[in-house]
């Protein structure tokens, strides 16, 4: 479902046109709708002050899928709860043409729905609380967090925090 943001007022002053593609993989049957989903990317921009239109796409699937890219893109071989593809570290500016178009491209957010179930189970909260901060984990990738080094995952886990709270 391609899902294109017209929001005015409420979310800026001015009106941005926001491109958020989110796809649930057919046979799986989750409790949370695709406006939900919408929701959340919507609101996370809005807390981290991004005021241009943005692409992202948001991707609901099974661990078979998560641990074949995991591997392909990580080199990991086993299936992880989220995973987040940036645009801006993966492209070579030089070999592709980015539109004049006014969007930014983020890139897309791959979650693992059999992961997020068992997740929420262990941590004693409901699905939903298990996707909004999955999403939140996976926005924040996409805008140029990261917690590979302590510092950076000290503001990004802080990030994460905030955010979740302001949703919840």
């Amino acid at each position: 479902m391609l899902i294109v943001a017209h929001v005015e007022g409420w979310y800026y002053e001015s009106i941005m046109e926001s491109i958020i593609d989110i796809k649930i993989q057919r046979n799986l049957q989750i409790p949370v709708d695709k406006k939900w989903f919408h929701t959340i990317i919507i609101r996370v921009l809005k807390l981290e002050k991004i005021k241009e239109a943005v692409d992202v796409s948001l991707f609901i699937t099974d661990d078979t899928k998560v641990k074949r890219l995991n591997k392909r893109y990580r080199g990991i071989d086993t299936t992880t709860d989220v995973l987040s593809f940036a645009v801006s570290e993966h492209m070579d500016t030089e070999s592709f043409v980015i539109p004049s178009d006014g969007i930014r491209r983020l890139g897309e957010i791959i979650i693992s729905y059999p992961q997020t179930l068992k997740q929420s189970g262990e941590l004693g909260h409901d699905i939903q609380a298990e996707f909004r901060f999955l999403v939140v984990h996976g926005m924040l990738h996409l805008l140029g967090y990261d917690h590979e080094q302590p510092d950076a995952e000290r503001r990004m886990r802080s990030r994460e925090k905030v955010i979740v709270r302001h949703l919840e």
